[in-house]
């Protein structure tokens, strides 16, 4: 069991070890109805960084499981591996807009928040939901 919980565990340590120069910049650029409202901390950089290195890692690995000839054991290991580090991406992506949102006191805005270019956090207005039940005539 406690091999299960030793990614939580090693998650700190991983965010600690990271230099500025390590840390993958958001690809978006700046929109022209966002506002820029700070930039990003070191801890969401990591997170961010860190979220990205993996999500990217499931991807590769997919990949290789769809062209995958070797032996079907081996595939299993792979397909495994896929869904571990997808459930972990999606964890560390949960954590990421947590801090953001905490960081930036954002639990009771009404926009969306996003990162781009330069490491930084932005608000937009959110687009307009169709509504769920359309009333009878």
């Amino acid at each position: 069991m406690q091999d299960k919980v030793a990614w939580m565990r090693l998650l700190p340590v991983d965010l600690d070890c990271y230099e500025d120069k390590d840390f993958l910049e958001p690809p978006t650029p700046l929109g022209s109805n966002e506002i820029v409202i700070g930039d990003m901390t070191r801890d969401c950089k990591a997170i961010y960084t860190i979220m990205q290195r993996t999500q990217e890692s499931c991807d590769r690995q997919r990949i290789d499981c769809k062209y995958w000839s070797g032996a079907p054991e081996q595939l299993k290991a792979m397909e495994a591996r896929v869904s571990e580090l997808y459930n972990k991406a999606i964890c560390l992506q949960n954590i990421f807009w947590v801090t953001l949102r905490d960081t930036y006191g954002l639990w009771e805005s009404s926009d969306d928040t996003g990162v781009r270019q330069g490491f930084k956090v932005v608000t937009f207005p959110r687009p307009p939901q169709p509504p769920f039940f359309r009333q009878q005539e």
